[in-house]
């Protein structure tokens, strides 16, 4: 026990003292802050309806501080492997199950166990990143952190009004949330797979977009069942179009990264331009395109797919193109058909380049 305080005190001396540590300590805490923000926005939008305040926020961000605590991350020396990892996820979880409930009914809010759960879910995978790329990010890029959590805030900034239950659109956004609903409650009522329409919701045996771009439905349906049932079915279009702005921030970032990993502040920049976009928001606040949003997330990995098979014409870049090729299939196939067109002339003038290079 005396080695254990010992070791935790030099490495908490240590981190004061270096600055790069410094660094990423402030990064944390600044993300931590971010992120209560962004939970409790979420929650707030789709749950609570309760207009939290910032003092709920402050409250939350604060409560994230112990897992960084638990899990080590603020210090250097700090065991790693799996069995520190389980030991970690443990702790993490038996402190928010006493943390959580306790702080948010000491401010009247009445939630379900359900609802702690989900506030749990939200915040492990972020301690989950940060558990393998602690050594790497803490020396290398220390700020790494707080731009994740920038990212999270700017795809929150632009797709703001999807966190509600209500209906965000015109005629073909409820047609939108007609078929998810048809789709949800067919999985609800355990038809799987479905081929097509059958409840009241499409009564006339809808095929599109089922047979067409099953993407949307599909991840509606995977919301519905991680949320316990607990959203309408508008809620679950919404959250759909809300996590595909999400996930289309850290794919552009990391395929950005992956490019040039220099310039990581252009990076952000540059991602954030690219989901706040007048072309990228008028499919969703425009012309209800929500099918066409959900390719946002995976066009990034295509490009850059492309360019690591351009450039060294590798096995792990030709699975990535492949793969997010097929997604974007599965997304939206007018979309996935051009960019197929463009990734086919991309490759027939690598092919060109190569039998140039041979034959000298």
């Amino acid at each position: 026990m005396n080695a254990f305080l010992t070791t935790a005190l030099r490495s908490l001396h240590w981190a004061v003292r270096t600055e790069t540590s410094g660094r990423f300590v402030w990064s944390l805490l600044l993300a931590d802050a971010i992120v209560g923000g962004f939970i409790i926005r979420i929650l707030d939008g789709y749950w609570l309806k309760q207009h939290l305040n910032w003092e709920t926020t402050a409250l939350l961000a604060a409560g994230l501080i112990p897992f960084h605590l638990v899990g080590g991350s603020y210090f250097h020396a700090k065991p790693r492997g799996w069995p520190w990892l389980a030991v970690k996820i443990a702790a993490a979880s038996a402190l928010a199950a006493w943390l959580y409930p306790t702080a948010f009914d000491s401010l009247q809010i009445h939630l379900g166990r359900g609802m702690y759960l989900q506030i749990v879910g939200a915040v492990l995978p972020f301690q989950l990143i940060l558990h393998f790329a602690h050594r790497r990010y803490q020396v290398a890029t220390p700020l790494e952190p707080l731009r994740w959590t920038l990212l999270a805030a700017g795809a929150l900034g632009v797709s703001y009004p999807f966190l509600t239950n209500g209906s965000v659109g015109t005629g073909d956004a409820y047609w939108y949330a007609s078929m998810v609903a048809d789709f949800s409650s067919q999985w609800r009522a355990g038809v799987f797979p479905v081929f097509v329409g059958q409840s009241d919701f499409a009564f006339n045996g809808a095929v599109s977009p089922l047979r067409f771009a099953p993407y949307l439905q599909h991840l509606a349906g995977i919301f519905d069942l991680v949320t316990g049932h607990t959203l309408t079915f508008f809620g679950l279009l919404n959250l759909c179009l809300f996590s595909s702005l999400l996930a289309a921030c850290f794919t552009a970032y990391g395929a950005l990264v992956a490019i040039d990993a220099r310039p990581r502040w252009l990076a952000l920049l540059l991602t954030l331009l690219y989901v706040s976009s007048p072309g990228v928001l008028a499919l969703a606040y425009t012309g209800d395109l929500f099918m066409s949003l959900c390719t946002l997330p995976y066009i990034p990995l295509v490009l850059l797919g492309l360019h690591r098979t351009l450039l060294k014409s590798d096995i792990p870049g030709m699975v990535l193109l492949a793969g997010a090729l097929a997604a974007v299939w599965q997304c939206h196939p007018p979309i996935a058909f051009w960019l197929t067109c463009f990734v086919a002339l991309g490759q027939v003038l690598n092919l060109r380049a190569s039998a140039r290079c041979a034959a000298l």
